[in-house]
């Protein structure tokens, strides 16, 4: 009976070690995927609007459909928006005053997260007989200076990884039609700098007159220089130069159109929780027959 056992136990590690060693049935990639929407430009006691429905935040490559648990967080990093955190698929923000705020949002699903943001910049209504710019560069870029003294104290917020450099305080205007401010890439972990640009020009009653670029790329080995006409024309230009010499001299808008990012969502890969592939599912079958065997011959013995 006890070589009759130990053959039934071997035949089951056997066996057991065949089924742990079956190929796992492929599984569909998917995606975790958040989205703030663009950056936004609002005049005083407008309501800036957010949202990123649930059924764009997962995505499957193939036929598959997931079923897959989404939670949102959304953070800000200024008064404006009220609460402060929400978890719905909206949110929204309104400003008192000139002011900017960086809203995050974190999308999370099986303990993956993507996280994007957005910029809100609220500049003064038509009402208002101010002469000043509006500036804020998110992502990799900051300004280092030029025509327009600092005045106000800089503002730099933070939500994890995103980050902004704002003068949302307004800057006085120069005596000259153009206010030109030097542009400073930071260095990302990957790839080329991205940033977004936000401005306001207020000269009097009248709308301001404002911009966003929304995210673009810039090359790392150029210096950038960005000219603010505050004239009613409007005509910003960014200029780009290598060594002192000029490679581009382009209309903001048109550098907007060849510098674009193309891509705006942040998708982040699920990867599935592991379970025993075949060699170590041999190996942990091997070792409830060694266990068993041992057992066998202490109650021989």
């Amino acid at each position: 009976m006890p070589s009759a056992l130990l053959v039934f136990i071997l035949a089951l590690a056997v066996f057991s070690a065949g089924c742990f060693t079956q190929d796992r049935p492929h599984e569909e990639a998917l995606y975790v995927v958040a989205d703030a929407g663009p950056d936004q430009i609002l005049e005083v006691g407008a309501t800036a609007s957010l949202a990123w429905h649930k059924a764009l935040a997962i995505e499957a490559e193939g036929n598959a459909t997931p079923q897959v648990e989404v939670t949102y967080q959304w953070s800000t990093t200024g008064a404006p928006c009220t609460p402060r955190s929400g978890d719905s698929v909206t949110y929204s923000c309104t400003s008192g005053g000139p002011t900017f705020d960086l809203v995050a949002l974190n999308v999370t699903a099986e303990k993956t997260t993507a996280s994007d943001a957005a910029g809100l910049l609220f500049v003064p209504g038509a009402s208002d007989i101010s002469q000043k710019i509006y500036l804020v560069a998110r992502g990799d870029l900051s300004f280092t200076g030029g025509t327009v003294t600092f005045q106000d104290v800089v503002s730099r917020p933070t939500i994890g990884s995103h980050h902004a450099f704002a003068f949302a305080g307004g800057l006085h205007l120069p005596t000259d039609r153009y206010a030109n401010f030097g542009i400073q890439l930071g260095s990302p972990a990957a790839g080329q700098p991205q940033g977004s640009i936000l401005l306001g020009v207020k000269n009097g009653t009248g709308p301001a007159r404002t911009f966003a670029t929304q995210m673009l790329e810039f090359n790392a080995s150029r210096n950038y220089t960005l000219l603010i006409d505050t004239n009613a024309t409007a005509q910003h230009r960014m200029v780009a130069s290598v060594g002192g010499l000029e490679t581009e001299n382009l209309t903001l808008e048109n550098f907007r159109a060849a510098h674009a990012v193309s891509e705006l969502a942040v998708r982040v890969r699920i990867v599935p929780a592991q379970t025993l592939p075949g060699f170590e599912g041999a190996a942990a079958a091997a070792g409830l027959a060694a266990i068993a065997i041992i057992a066998l011959r202490n109650r021989r013995t």
